[in-house]
């Protein structure tokens, strides 16, 4: 009920505030019946992270997100870039400018195993949305398309 409380809210001047989300890594220990559970992020609104999906079924080392910003005029607008290091739970985070926000990443594999992360977004200052390519892991900006 709580997601469609915060739709109705919409038709207010104001938005009403987010509750902070967090990924949580969940082991199944199938031998021994047992599950482990450990907070992954910070508290910072968090969108559904994206994986490599040649890792599914494995141990992974980085998880990649999307994140809002509290207490913002716009809890939505998704304004920075995660990669999570799953080993030591530090974060490497790319920040949108302000007038930009960003979509999804999904990876790109390119000729000789090289990889990418690639993600579209918006920048309101020029009404237009443009493709961002980045480097794994360092979410480096290698290109953009307009």
């Amino acid at each position: 009920m709580q997601a469609f409380d915060m739709v109705k809210a919409w038709s207010a001047d104001t938005l009403p505030g987010v509750t902070p989300s967090w990924i949580t890594r969940f082991e199944l220990d199938l031998q021994n019946r047992k599950i482990t559970r450990q907070r992954i992020s910070d508290g910072q609104p968090t969108d559904f992270p994206t994986v490599d999906p040649r890792g599914l079924g494995r141990k992974m080392r980085h998880l990649y997100a999307l994140e809002a910003e509290l207490g913002t005029a716009d809890p939505l607008a998704l304004k920075s870039l995660v990669c999570w290091d799953l080993e030591t739970l530090k974060p490497t985070r790319q920040k949108a400018s302000a007038t930009e926000v960003f979509g999804e990443m999904v990876f790109a594999f390119g000729q000789e195993g090289t990889e990418y992360m690639m993600n579209l977004g918006y920048d309101s200052r020029r009404d237009e949305t443009f493709l961002d390519v980045r480097q794994p892991v360092t979410l480096k900006p290698v290109a953009r398309v307009w």
